[in-house]
């Protein structure tokens, strides 16, 4: 996870233990230890996800921030969006971070089935709407190419019938041209 030198600065010094989100799905894992470049270590001892609402002035505080406002301000959230809390310790600074070389169980693996099933669902309404969209921008685009065509059919009729006109006239002239020759 990344933060800024003044969060990182606040998480050293114990003042700063959550850290609040705004993703799709969770970019950290319980457990997970997360390096504060240049030095230190933090281990994510929780991730909830909830809505903005239930954020307090003291969860804003324990993120690093003077209000709950500001926090608000800085996700970018308004009160009904759904994100994460993170709840994490500092480990101080030579903690290297662990391989997590546990076997993914069935029990995981069901979890993980199911969060993606849930994502899928989630994201169900919105990649119809998006289907729909484009469907609707291929038709019209689809008209508009057979209007041009119309048009274009149009265009190039409208100047053979001109050419011809004015080839008729030079014709003429010619003609006239010739015979002023022959008399004259």
């Amino acid at each position: 996870m990344l933060f800024t030198r003044e969060f990182k600065e606040a998480i050293r010094a114990g003042r700063m233990t959550r850290t609040y989100r705004r993703w799709r799905r969770p970019q950290a894992k319980v457990g997970g230890r997360y390096d504060l470049h240049p030095r230190g270590t933090i281990e994510v001892t929780s991730i909830e996800r909830i809505p903005a609402a239930r954020i307090t002035a003291r969860g804003a505080t324990k993120a690093g921030f003077s209000s709950r406002e500001a926090l608000l301000e800085q996700l970018g959230a308004a009160t009904d969006d759904e994100i994460y809390q993170i709840e994490f310790s500092y480990l101080g600074t030579g903690q290297e971070k662990s391989t997590d070389t546990r076997a993914l169980t069935d029990a995981d693996l069901t979890a993980m089935l199911e969060q993606l099933a849930r994502d899928l669902a989630e994201n169900e309404p919105a990649r119809v709407e998006t289907r729909a969209r484009a469907q609707s921008s291929q038709e019209k685009r689809e008209q508009a190419e057979h209007e041009m065509q119309l048009w274009q059919s149009e265009w190039d009729a409208f100047n053979t019938r001109a050419n011809e006109a004015s080839q008729t006239a030079q014709v003429e002239r010619t003609r006239i041209d010739h015979l002023e020759r022959q008399l004259g």
